[in-house]
């Protein structure tokens, strides 16, 4: 899998410490494309301090109108709103990666 390849994307993000804990994570696993979704509060001071390291993450992070412009030159999609979705996605998601 290449990392480099993947995106998240946090729609409506209506705390800012939740993305900078999503930036910290992201760095964690490796990844480093974020996008923004018409966030309430970016950039915000709570995000970076939840980010703790990756502030790298949070200043190339990219902010968008709509979903649709964030997703609009992707090949697939996934999307979860809640543990059980996210498994079921996850196992979907690796099928994805292992066909290409």
């Amino acid at each position: 899998m290449q990392p480099d390849r993947i995106r998240i994307v946090l729609v409506q993000t209506s705390h800012p410490g939740n993305i900078g804990a999503a930036a910290r994570a992201m760095k964690n696993m490796g990844l480093s494309r974020l996008v923004l979704v018409a966030p309430r509060q970016f950039p915000d001071p709570q995000a970076t301090w939840r980010a703790v390291s990756a502030a790298e993450v949070l200043d190339n992070a990219r902010v968008v109108d709509s979903l649709d412009e964030a997703i609009a030159d992707w090949l697939a999609r996934m999307q979860t709103n809640d543990a059980k979705h996210a498994m079921r996605a996850r196992a979907s998601l690796c099928e994805l990666v292992n066909a290409h």
